[in-house]
């Protein structure tokens, strides 16, 4: 049995804060990288390639043009960590690098035997007038369970165009905030899940930049700019929440699947949702936005709702169930969702539990531990938006209860 995971704090500014994360945990980062096999197998031979080095200095060029910030963040990270910032690089744009090809075009084809490492994954939101719970499990290399680490970061702007930022999340060793779940003093909940569309967009933004940047947002207008305006190279799926009090910063002119400012679902419905699912895909069409499918959750005391709306329930996994892409999908993706469809409609949290905890597909389980799997779940992690707290579980030791919560603080509350 493992120690649990570690949880640290810090404050300054973006750089600071990575140098302090790289050094607290550089031993855990170092440890991440020795089992990560597909960075001595193939992240460090594409970046010493002549693809590779374009591919990563497309996206550090791109980044750096929108979000120094975040590039002055990974600098810590290496700096903290005594790696070289390529290797930082290349472990926060690893999804775009895996699959450097010798394609010229403007797209990167995605080779269908690499798809079942990207099986990462799966979220399950309740939405009743008692409970208001976003359940995910986080999927992810093996070596993330042993070396994954929690921070509770309080970002200072150390220029007035940079964001001051104040967030807890769970981190990849390594890698840039945001990517797995975390929430915000704003008050809103992220959980990812990884979507594979079949081609990856050049000159685009990086997946964890993206998803790094919406821990940032100081409301729901400000988060749906980043994920609409900020162009994506490849794909996710946002689970987001809100468990905050201050309805205002949940106006949005978003109000239909498709961003369409002109019609507003919401306020002739006088529905007022707290959590929502975002498909993001990348657009070859613009090279200033990004597909973006919007999708809300709200208890079943509502009526006459249009198919922008789940009542009570929803779950997500790894393929796009509403953006219209060529996509792909493995066998895993379809078969836990199809173990979902047979199981009880949750009521309460123990039937989230149930679902999340699932086994009973012994190939492609919904809960996956076992060795012989090529992802496994290193945490489960409940947002309790009605509570406010965060709660972590871990299906080795105990299904019943959680080993650690922790609550979700409220400072941005006026923005």
């Amino acid at each position: 049995m493992r120690h649990e995971f570690p949880y640290f704090k810090c404050h300054g500014t973006h750089y600071e804060c990575g140098f302090a994360i790289g050094k607290e945990f550089e031993y855990r980062i170092k440890e991440y990288l020795k089992e990560f096999k597909e960075f001595e197998e193939y992240l460090l031979p594409a970046i010493n390639s002549n693809d590779g080095k374009i591919l990563l200095d497309t996206f550090l060029t791109t980044t750096n043009k929108k979000y120094p910030w975040y590039v002055e963040e990974m600098k810590g990270i290496a700096d903290g960590s005594s790696l070289p910032f390529d290797h930082i690089l290349a472990l926060n744009f690893r999804v775009e690098l895996l699959h450097v090809t010798k394609n010229k075009t403007e797209a990167l084809i995605i080779e269908e035997e690499e798809l079942e490492k990207l099986m990462e994954c799966s979220d399950f939101s309740l939405n009743t007038n008692e409970k208001k719970l976003i359940l995910h499990n986080e999927d992810c290399a093996s070596s993330v369970y042993t070396t994954g680490y929690f921070v509770a970061c309080e970002i200072i702007p150390q220029r007035e165009d940079y964001p001051h930022e104040d967030f807890t999340c769970f981190c990849y060793p390594g890698h840039l905030p945001g990517n797995a779940f975390a929430f915000n003093s704003s008050g809103f909940t992220f959980s990812v899940d990884a979507l594979v569309p079949r081609y990856i967009a050049l000159k685009r933004f990086p997946r964890q930049i993206v998803s790094r940047a919406m821990l940032s947002a100081k409301n729901l207008r400000n988060l749906e700019d980043i994920l609409l305006n900020t162009p994506i190279a490849f794909g996710f799926c946002l689970n987001l929440g809100y468990f905050g009090e201050n309805m205002s910063l949940l106006e949005t002119e978003w109000n239909s699947e498709y961003f369409t400012p002109h019609e507003n679902i919401n306020s002739k419905n006088n529905i007022k949702p707290i959590m929502w699912n975002y498909e993001l895909a990348p657009n070859l069409e613009s090279n200033k936005t990004s597909k973006v499918s919007k999708h809300c959750i709200v208890s079943s005391s509502e009526d006459n709702l249009s198919d922008f709306y789940s009542l009570d329930y929803c779950y997500h996994f790894n393929h796009y169930e509403r953006v219209i892409i060529d996509q792909c999908v493995v066998h895993s993706s379809r078969h836990r969702r199809k173990r979902a469809d047979e199981m009880k409609r949750p009521e309460n949290l123990q039937d989230l539990l149930n679902i999340a905890f699932d086994d009973k597909d012994e190939k492609y389980p919904i809960y996956r531990i076992k060795e012989s799997y090529s992802v496994q779940c290193a945490a489960t992690v409940l947002f309790d938006l009605k509570e406010k707290r965060m709660s972590i579980y871990d299906g080795r030791i105990a299904k019943e209860h959680p080993i650690f919560d922790l609550p979700m603080n409220l400072k941005f509350i006026n923005h």
